[in-house]
């Protein structure tokens, strides 16, 4: 062998060692299974052939439209909201990225919704339109949801397990022409404008995003491909097996004229959150994180603290065997010339009762053909909200959950921090309450306060927006009768145990241990609010693979680099 030649080799040798030392500082995890280099080859080698030429402007399916159907209704005209020069540039700068893009067009229309710009955490506006006088005219899409038990079946017996998210989903079905003009806004200097693809805000929009994913994904790929509301689900129980179905649910969506975002994509899973239970290779458990509101609650300090835990547990009593019995070390500290005296006894019944309360048959599977309600309260330093059941006149608890407030969020109103206890648990059991009817109970009328704002801006245009795709009632309920909620509104109150805990809110998914790398982590102040999806489907208890920033044609060395 000449010399050239050998040299060349070498040159190869040590490019080849270099570049699996870059990726030995990767974490290669994949939940709990670990690939093997050459699994990790194959899978990158795969992403690049098929994500490499994805465009970064939303594509436009052929395979349905969106109709929106107000009957003879006479046409809305409001008035757009004053805004500040900054924020009216932001506008001007969104509506030329629009018509770009062949999202907008000019109009003509009777119509007019006004424009709200939601600051968002990095400093940038999302330009949204308030809806809601349309959505009060329109007819409602009766379309139905996948069966979740059915889908829970599917994910069984998963191994690995992809998760595949649309590039500005909404914006990728066009608006039936004949209904366009409904969706017109105003734009002070440029004139009127309405939507040629679906936008956000529409209450028929999960409906038809539903239908569209359907159509996409249709029973000929059950059970290794499914989709419910904006994810696309691949499932498999071998590497090769998953690599050939991610192809054939990646052709179908270039096909139908979709695209990708890769970078909120995940693949290759074998660990998820969803629905409230922990998806991995030996079954479905039940998702821990729904009952640490109470089992980190902290034990009561002095008597307030006490009732307030005493009620409750009360609430539960019908469920808790020998209720009163295993109460009685706790309730006789509320006995009139007894000292504060917190021993073994008291430490025992309060263990006792909590491990009851997160237990069945008070801790209940979800059944998505039972209508949900969702419990909240708000107090001066958290918030907390119950999610339940009612089967046969019984309530059972689905999930708990709360945090505590941030110092900006405790200089709010109390009328808005009961707004945003409302909102935080919406927004925190989605998966659960999108495209179902619930019922909202809380012991103010916050709800209806907001639903009434006749020019929304800041903080409360951002909770009225998020909540239009929603369709709930709201029911008052005395505090007096309001024991679970407000009690769990309360375990940050100086004393308590977890009083000191940091609460943090990231940006799109809880995240818990789910990629310690390159989660992005925000304030909860009020022009800071986190308003990312919680609880998506593609949530993971582990390290995760580092495709989920996955690039095209992204140097290795850049991806460490990020990763540190």
């Amino acid at each position: 062998m000449s010399r050239k030649n050998v040299g060349q080799k070498n040159v190869a040798k040590k490019r080849t060692r270099a570049r699996y030392r870059y990726r030995a500082q990767q974490p290669v995890c994949c939940g709990l299974i670990e690939l093997s280099w050459n699994e990790q080859e194959k899978l990158r080698d795969f992403l690049d052939a098929e994500l490499g030429g994805i465009p970064n402007k939303p594509g436009v399916t052929r395979l349905t439209e969106h109709k929106i159907d107000v009957g003879t209704h006479a046409p809305i005209k409001q008035r757009y909201y004053p805004v500040s020069p900054k924020i009216q540039e932001a506008i001007y700068a969104e509506v030329d990225t629009m018509l770009g893009a062949g999202i907008i067009e000019p109009s003509n229309s009777e119509w007019s919704s006004p424009i709200v710009m939601i600051k968002k955490p990095n400093g940038t506006y999302r330009f949204c339109l308030d809806f809601r006088k349309l959505n009060a005219v329109s007819k409602k899409d009766a379309y139905p949801l996948p069966y979740m038990n059915a889908i829970l079946d599917k994910l069984r017996s998963a191994r690995y397990i992809s998760t595949i998210d649309l590039s500005q989903a909404y914006f990728q079905i066009p608006l039936e022409e004949g209904c366009r003009e409904l969706t017109a806004f105003t734009v002070p200097g440029k004139g009127l404008y309405h939507f040629k693809r679906m936008p956000y805000g529409l209450t028929g929009a999960p409906a038809t995003f539903q239908r569209l994913l359907d159509r996409l994904i249709g029973p000929e790929m059950d059970p290794h491909a499914f989709a419910y509301l904006d994810d696309i689900v691949v499932v498999t129980s071998t590497f090769e097996e998953h690599l050939q179905w991610l192809k054939r649910v990646l052709d179908r969506i270039r096909d139908a004229g979709l695209t990708i975002n890769p970078e909120k994509s995940k693949f290759c899973r074998s660990q998820v959150k969803y629905l409230g239970f922990l998806v991995q290779q030996d079954g479905l458990s039940v998702d821990p994180e729904k009952t640490t509101s109470i089992v980190e609650y902290p034990a009561p300090r002095n008597i307030k603290q006490l009732r307030r835990f005493i009620g409750m547990a009360s609430w539960y009593r019908r469920f808790i065997p020998q209720c009163a019995t295993k109460l009685e070390p706790l309730t006789r500290l509320l006995k009139k010339n007894h000292s504060w005296e917190w021993g073994d006894n008291q430490k025992a019944a309060f263990e006792s009762i909590k491990e009851c309360i997160t237990s069945p048959p008070i801790l209940a599977c979800p059944k998505f053909e039972l209508p949900f309600v969702l419990q909240t309260d708000a107090s001066s330093v958290g918030i907390g909200a119950v999610l339940t059941q009612e089967t046969e006149g019984v309530e059972q608890v689905i999930a708990f959950a709360s945090r505590a407030l941030s110092e900006a969020e405790r200089k709010y109103a109390t009328t808005e921090q009961e707004c945003l206890a409302v909102v935080w648990a919406i927004k925190k059991f989605r998966p659960y309450l999108e495209g179902y009817q619930f019922r909202v109970i809380t012991d103010h009328s916050s709800l209806r306060w907001l639903h009434n704002l006749k020019n929304p801006t800041g903080r409360l245009a951002r909770w009225a927006l998020e909540l239009l795709e929603y369709d709930y009632t709201i029911e008052h309920r005395k505090g007096a009768l309001h024991h679970v909620p407000d009690a769990l509104s309360r375990i940050y109150e100086p004393g308590g145990e977890i009083y000191a805990v940091e609460e943090r809110t990231y940006v799109g998914h809880t995240r818990a241990a789910e990629d310690m790398y390159t989660v992005e982590e925000v304030d909860t102040d009020e022009e800071n609010y986190a308003s990312g999806e919680i609880g998506a489907i593609a949530e993971t208890c582990a390290v995760a693979l580092t495709t989920d920033n996955w690039k095209p044609n992204r140097v290795v060395a850049q991806v460490v680099e990020d990763l540190d």
